[in-house]
């Protein structure tokens, strides 16, 4: 999906300036799509919201600026709640239709998820 591809190669800066924008409509993406592939394509753009938004896969954790983790917690704080009720619903969901791409898409989330917010 070219979203997740722009999360990856444009982050930060992506995130933090469209997130009022993205997460709302990836949140209403994951819960109003009937079909299981496009949902697993969302969770997937939201994993890698969720991942750079503290900077790219290729940054040091160790070499960011304090300041910028924390806005990056900040922002994901107001969408972490919302998030795990869809993880939940989705990671059910895969387990109904015995679809693992998704299971796996959602567990990943869940993880990057938990990991950023507790660094």
């Amino acid at each position: 999906m070219s979203l997740g591809r722009l999360m990856n190669y444009a982050c930060p800066e992506v995130q933090k300036t469209y997130h009022a924008d993205l997460m709302p409509l990836l949140l209403r993406l994951m819960s109003e799509e009937q079909k299981i592939k496009m949902k697993t394509q969302v969770v997937s753009c939201a994993t890698a919201f969720v991942t750079n938004l503290t900077g790219s896969p290729e940054d040091n954790p160790e070499d960011m600026d304090a300041e910028e983790k924390e806005e990056g917690k900040a922002i994901l704080m107001q969408y972490s709640e919302a998030l795990v009720q869809s993880i939940s619903v989705l990671f059910q969901l895969s387990i109904d239709s015995a679809y693992q791409n998704l299971q796996e898409e959602t567990l990943v989330l869940l993880s990057s998820l938990a990991e950023t917010l507790s660094d």
